[in-house]
């Protein structure tokens, strides 16, 4: 709560309402009249129902709304009682000051405003969703909320969803406003997909299909998720995508289909790098079936006593050797790409990759007894534009020093002659390979989640 002042308490509003209760049968009185606050921050009001259990609160602009007693909503204020002709004292408040989210829902293909929409700000910590309509002719939008972590949407019939948030959520303090948000829809196609094992005809079930539009900057449009798959391979659901994108579909990872490399979409039915995947063109109000062919990823047993190499072949190459005395025991490690991505102005490589180890009992390994080396070998080509060759770093996501959650550098060794990276660590996680773009630029391809 912020320390009273009697200034808040002038700018505020009293409201009563008024519910009385007599057996199962609820009865409403007409509320008190709304009455501005005296200078000396009281307020009396006229309640025309004696012997009823009011609530009361109070509410002013730039201010979060608080009901009596320290309540945030009405379905959990205290009561008070009134009787005829005692005044009721000690109803008192303390106003918080809001952190207002402002913006408006666009047309991505026009600009143009959308109105009606429906607006979802959820705090990632509670789950609660404040959610309200863009309104008409402007598809304007205002939320003003406590501070905390957010995730903000925007959906409507039609429309592909579109979400807007720094590191998936964004968080917020007391006072502080987020204004001139624009979340973009774009006319919806939909996608019908089965998924197989790598024959092409064996259903695979348990893969999580993504849909992902990497030609904007800044925008995670597109980037929804449908269920698991059936046991047939198929969807409860269709896919809702933006039409006329370039739209990558790709199987995740989920807890029962670890073995299974992510895969992007190509006629063929699969690719494993972004590098090679195959655009998806959809037409506003299409429906297309696509198939994908889900290969296991590439496993090794590490034993104590002669550790062990794995290598993941996508868009280049990368090796994992463990050496000898690494483990107690007989490990399975299992690697497999991820989607490569950045946050700006950092620049990527064009894929991550991920790697796992579990006991023979399935006892998950995250961590070694002694270092063990990770080598990339990559390709000119590979580097993104206006990166200096030596700035190339590998990074794992990890928990941040503010124990939330995000990528962290390792330090590498670059050879810039034999195009090789090399990083030793002791730990498994997600990597990716970045490295800072240098100088003036011009706005460039950006991969987000």
């Amino acid at each position: 709560m912020s320390p009273y002042t009697p200034t808040l308490r002038r700018l505020a509003l009293l409201f009563v309402l008024v519910i009385a209760l007599i057996g199962v049968t609820v009865l409403g009185a007409a509320p008190a009249t709304p009455t501005g606050v005296a200078a000396a921050g009281s307020i009396s009001g006229r309640i025309t129902a004696p012997g009823g259990a009011p609530i009361a609160g109070a509410f002013a602009d730039g201010y979060l709304t608080e009901y009596y007693d320290e309540a945030p909503s009405r379905s959990e204020a205290t009561p008070f009682t009134v009787t005829q002709p005692n005044p009721v004292a000690g109803i008192d408040f303390t106003l918080q000051a809001a952190t207002r989210v402002s913006g408006r829902v666009l047309d991505f293909n026009t600009g143009q405003p959308i109105e009606e929409a429906e607006v979802a700000l959820t705090d990632t910590q509670s789950g609660s969703t404040h959610a309200l309509a863009s309104m008409p002719g402007t598809g304007e939008f205002n939320f003003d909320v406590g501070p905390g972590s957010y995730v903000l949407t925007a959906t409507k019939q039609g429309y592909a969803s579109s979400l807007w948030s720094q590191r998936w959520a964004f968080n917020l303090t007391e006072g502080q406003h987020y204004s001139d948000i624009e979340l973009l829809l774009a006319p919806a196609a939909y996608v019908r997909p089965r998924v197989f094992q790598a024959d092409g005809s064996t259903p695979l079930s348990g893969i999580r299909i993504r849909a992902y539009n990497l030609t904007v900057t800044g925008h995670h449009l597109g980037g929804g998720a449908i269920g698991l798959s059936n046991n047939d391979g198929s969807f409860t659901e269709d896919m809702i995508v933006p039409a006329g994108w370039d739209i990558y579909a790709r199987a995740s990872r989920s807890n029962t289909t670890l073995a299974y490399m992510s895969t992007w979409y190509s006629s063929t039915g699969g690719a494993l790098s972004i590098t090679q995947a195959e655009p998806l063109n959809l037409a506003v109000g299409e429906t297309r079936e696509i198939a994908f062919a889900i290969h296991q990823a590439p496993s090794t047993t590490i034993t104590p006593a002669a550790g062990g190499e794995i290598m993941l072949d996508t868009s280049f190459n990368t090796i994992i050797t463990i050496p000898a005395g690494a483990v107690t025991e007989d490990v399975e490690l299992t690697i497999h790409p991820e989607l490569g991505y950045s946050v700006p102005p950092m620049a990527n490589m064009p894929d991550g990759f991920f790697a796992y180890a579990a006991t023979i009992d399935g006892v998950a390994v995250s961590s070694f007894a002694l270092p063990y080396t990770i080598t990339i070998e990559y390709e000119d080509q590979h580097i993104p534009w206006g990166v200096d060759e030596l700035d190339l770093s590998l990074y794992h996501f990890g928990q941040l020093p503010d124990t939330q959650w995000g990528w962290i550098n390792i330090p590498t060794t670059v050879d810039p002659v034999n195009n090789i990276l090399t990083a030793e660590l002791d730990f498994l996680s997600e990597f990716q390979i970045w490295a800072p773009r240098q100088g003036i630029f011009l706005p460039v391809v950006s991969n987000l989640p």
